[in-house]
């Protein structure tokens, strides 16, 4: 959930992602939730790192656009973890979001070791906690 302003709003947002949980996964089981500050709006690019589970193979970290791109143009490239640095750098390559993070319209380029630093994170996460 973005833009949660309020204690209250961050109170109503956790019951409402709790109880949609709790219907959609009722077999699922929530330690906690995490509450960051959001970075700025600047000229960034929206992309999307995440973890889907593939029936034979198990967790599959994805990464392809982000925001409203993700549905409208299909961009998900996957990778087996654990991830290294040249797993990492090959996974972004092959999204076609990959494109738009060199310099591109106005906007400097996208600090890639970060976002594989990114990458290596979520691939030790899966490592450490498959479920």
């Amino acid at each position: 959930m973005l833009n949660v302003l309020t204690g209250a709003s961050a109170r109503d947002t956790f019951n409402d992602m709790v109880g949609r949980v709790a219907r959609l996964q009722p077999e699922a089981r929530i330690n906690g939730v995490t509450v960051q500050k959001m970075a700025p709006a600047r000229r960034g690019r929206e992309v999307c790192i995440g973890v889907v589970t593939d029936e034979p193979f198990g967790p599959v970290i994805v990464f392809g656009a982000g925001g409203t791109m993700i549905e409208l143009i299909d961009d998900r490239a996957m990778e087996l973890p654990p991830l290294n640095q040249f797993l990492a750098r090959r996974l972004i390559e092959r999204s076609r979001v990959a494109e738009t993070l060199q310099e591109w319209r106005g906007a400097s380029a996208v600090d890639m070791e970060a976002l594989e630093q990114m990458l290596l994170r979520v691939s030790e996460m899966v490592c450490e906690l498959p479920s």
